[in-house]
């Protein structure tokens, strides 16, 4: 009995004395390692400054740049000089710095006790260059630098040209020039990094657009956007395919254009059996087919790969499922859709807030009049067939959350607008939808657009009462 008694008191130690070890905090793990490598007493060569250490970034400062620069780079003088490089090393919430004190060596003499003006002429051309960390216009790459010849090779011409030429997209890009320094015998490479920043897009003032609707909230205000966007210009179905190769132009290849469900960019003068027209609000839920207006309305009408086209059908949207598959792959860091069979459809992560907001206009614009023969309404159930009604509405507005109104989405807007000469209301004011609709978790009582009658759905149950009219029925 006692040996079992000496056993259970020694386990009992051991996993106290495991729990009380205190485990080490990886950002303090990372700032232990930062170091530099070589003999920082006797520096004649470029140091190797590093730009990370296990994940965290780390940036540079030289108490002398004319010795040593924030990259690293190296100039030797007439004597030796000591100075101070500050690595500062962030988690992104809090930054700690280091301190590492260096020597430089000074130059060496030539067989005549004179420095060797060669190795002078290339240190110079090299500190001549100095480009900015961040650009929006294009770089002046010098060629020369007095007898010096600089070559430039960049890692993506498609940013930066070997001539410097800047070309701004949609997103940040970073990229990579390389310098090659030549003096007779002399060849010297140098690295820069420039970050190229995306182009900041600037949409028109529409506010006079929306005056109608100033002051107003709910149902008022859902009434007086319907009375702003209706009445547009209408095409032809078959003229969207080449309105729709505008409307969803790929902002990084002008010659290209994003297909909506997959993020795949896809040449606009590609095979037309490889995508095609999506009605994001299915005709069978309104019965309005090809037809204008709410058959050819941009505002809600895609460029999709037919078989993701094909696997959405007229589901409602919703989350969960099994991948859906398609024919083209997805796009380069899209995420995927999903798929419950004759339930729900899960557009990606990355225009599920676009989707939202075209439904939110398809919901206000459309009544029963003008170019659709049915009142378009969203509640809040799925597996609403072939009526006019479409969900879920609580998942609507948790991406018009999740994901909000960017670039793309706006210069969509506006490409739409100088066709069809009206807009959606909820890419320039997001804030309208919380106003008629509510929020995800508390969503508002919903009154039908059209004339004969005022709809309530009330919040428990997905099904529609009539408040008032001339009927008195309940619509499932």
């Amino acid at each position: 009995m006692r040996k079992v008694f000496i056993f259970f008191i020694s386990i009992l130690t051991i996993f106290l004395f495991v729990g009380c070890v205190e485990k080490e905090d990886p950002f303090e793990k990372a700032y232990n390692e930062l170091t530099i490598e070589g003999d920082l007493n006797s520096v004649v060569e470029d140091l190797d400054l590093p730009k990370a250490v296990l994940g965290y970034q780390v940036s540079w400062q030289s108490s002398n740049t004319k010795v040593v620069t924030e990259l690293g780079y190296v100039f030797r003088q007439e004597v030796d000089i000591s100075l101070t490089l500050y690595a500062y090393i962030t988690d992104g919430v809090k930054t700690r710095s280091k301190e590492f004190k260096i020597t430089v060596i000074h130059k060496e003499k030539d067989s005549n006790g004179e420095d060797n003006q060669d190795e002078v002429l290339m240190a110079e051309a090299i500190a001549s260059i100095s480009l900015p960390p961040e650009a929006i216009s294009d770089l002046d790459l010098a060629t020369n630098y007095q007898e010096v010849v600089i070559s430039w090779q960049s890692d993506n011409e498609d940013v930066i040209t070997n001539q410097g030429v800047v070309a701004r997209g949609s997103t940040d890009k970073t990229v990579t020039l390389t310098a090659t320094f030549t003096y007779k015998t002399l060849e010297e490479i140098k690295t820069y990094q420039v970050k190229v920043l995306k182009v900041e897009y600037v949409p028109d003032d529409y506010a006079g657009y929306y005056e109608a609707a100033s002051g107003k909230t709910g149902r008022e205000l859902k009434l007086a956007l319907h009375s702003i966007i209706s009445g547009h210009t209408t095409y032809s179905y078959s003229s969207l395919r080449t309105y729709l190769r505008e409307t969803d132009e790929d902002p990084n290849n002008p010659d290209n254009m994003i297909l909506m469900y997959t993020g795949v960019s896809y040449p606009k003068n590609g095979s037309t059996q490889a995508w095609n027209r999506e009605h994001t609000w299915p005709k069978s839920h309104g019965g309005f087919g090809d037809s204008p207006s709410a058959g050819t309305d941009m505002h809600h009408l895609r460029p999709t790969v037919v078989n993701v086209n094909s696997d959405r059908g007229n589901l409602d949207f919703d989350e969960g499922g099994v991948k859906v598959e398609s024919a083209l792959g997805y796009g380069e860091g899209s995420s995927f859709c999903y798929r419950i069979t004759g339930v729900s459809f899960e557009p990606r992560d990355e225009v599920k807030g676009d989707i939202a907001r075209m439904m939110f206009y398809m919901a206000t614009r459309y009544d029963g009049g003008d170019g659709c023969p049915t009142d378009l309404e969203l509640n809040d159930k799925v597996g609403n067939g072939s009526t006019p009604y479409l969900g879920k509405l609580s998942t609507l507005l948790k991406w018009h959350e999740e994901d909000p109104v960017d670039d793309f989405e706006r210069k969509r807007n506006d490409v739409i607008y100088s066709y069809q000469e009206n807009r959606n209301p909820f890419v320039d004011h997001p804030e309208f939808v919380y106003s008629i609709w509510g929020t995800k978790d508390n969503l508002k009582p919903l009154f039908k657009s059209n004339s004969d009658y005022s709809f309530i759905y009330t919040l428990l149950k997905p099904t529609y009462y009539i408040e008032e009219g001339e009927k008195d029925e309940k619509i499932i």
